[in-house]
């Protein structure tokens, strides 16, 4: 293929936030909101859609749920619902800080 030819290479570096939320800090891939499916799950839990809420909170979290989930517990052993929304409006917040 010649070079006038070739598809672009994509040369957006994806950059890390780090998010603190009371005892968690996470690592926040930057542009996570980039995402259809993402978006969908943002959109139906502006609709108070608990069920919704969850698939952001999994997505933000990734492989770090377990981890956050323990740091997140209160004394009967559960993770409040405002536990999860307070970081996911943490996470979106960092998020749109370090988008300007």
């Amino acid at each position: 293929m010649s070079e006038e030819n070739k598809a672009p290479e994509n040369t957006k570096k994806h950059n890390n936030v780090i998010v603190a939320y009371k005892s968690v800090m996470l690592k926040v891939d930057a542009d996570i909101f980039d995402d259809a499916i993402l978006m969908t799950a943002l959109r139906e839990a502006q609709k108070n859609n608990p069920i919704a809420f969850m698939d952001l909170y999994i997505a933000i979290c990734g492989d770090k749920l377990d981890e956050v989930n323990n740091k997140l517990k209160n004394s009967k052993g559960r993770v409040p619902m405002s536990e999860v929304q307070g970081l996911v409006n943490a996470v979106d917040k960092a998020l749109s800080k370090n988008s300007k």
